[in-house]
């Protein structure tokens, strides 16, 4: 098994049906453009088999290059809603709620051991601010190699992600990034939320 940075596969599927759902002609770009033993071999891999973090950004930025940053974080947005219904992160997707509640705060509290299980080798993912009452987390992002970070569409795809906990526990509210340094592999997010 190599050590470089990886993603799980099932990641990149979970883009690519986001793709294929929400922007149809851009998927068929995609596939003219990117190698065809790249979508084999995420095709053919079972869902917890690693992909090397290069192939995985070779397909997310292209697609983050081609939908610009707002497409782009809506399709993570509704990525992230179908990895949290996969095997590997359910349970523990519906024990944080069932522990802590339905609230962005719950899903945050196991963001970094989910992290740990989606990636390897790509820094930390740590809840950095819990503030109950102004219905505020803070998170950061540390650790991601620079030359992967270098384009944004990590930085992109993970506030869409963030987005995905308002739609999972059905509140509204925002996601900013509030800091964003690439040549450390550095990233803040600032999730806040109405009160139902």
């Amino acid at each position: 098994m190599s050590d470089r940075p990886a993603y799980r596969v099932s990641s990149v599927r979970a883009m690519l049906a986001e793709l294929d759902r929400q922007f149809p002609d851009a998927a068929r770009r995609l596939r003219d453009e990117i190698p065809s033993e790249v979508f084999v071999s995420v095709r053919d891999a079972l869902s917890l088999t690693w992909l090397d973090a290069v192939v995985h950004h070779q397909i997310a930025d292209w697609i983050y290059r081609a939908l610009g940053a707002d497409d782009y974080r809506v399709l993570w947005r509704h990525a992230f809603l179908e990895m949290v219904r996969l095997p590997l992160f359910r349970p523990m997707t519906e024990g944080a709620i069932r522990l802590f509640g339905a609230t962005p705060a719950s899903l945050a509290r196991w963001t970094a051991r989910g992290y740990t299980l989606a990636t390897r080798d790509l820094g930390t993912m740590t809840l950095v601010v819990d503030d109950a009452a102004e219905r505020r987390l803070v998170i950061d992002v540390d650790g991601y190699p620079p030359a992967l970070a270098a384009s944004g569409s990590n930085v992109v795809a993970t506030a869409g992600s963030f987005d995905g906990y308002l739609d999972l526990t059905g509140v509204t509210g925002d996601v900013t990034v509030t800091a964003n340094e690439p040549e450390r592999g550095f990233a803040r997010y600032q999730i806040r939320w109405n009160q139902r």
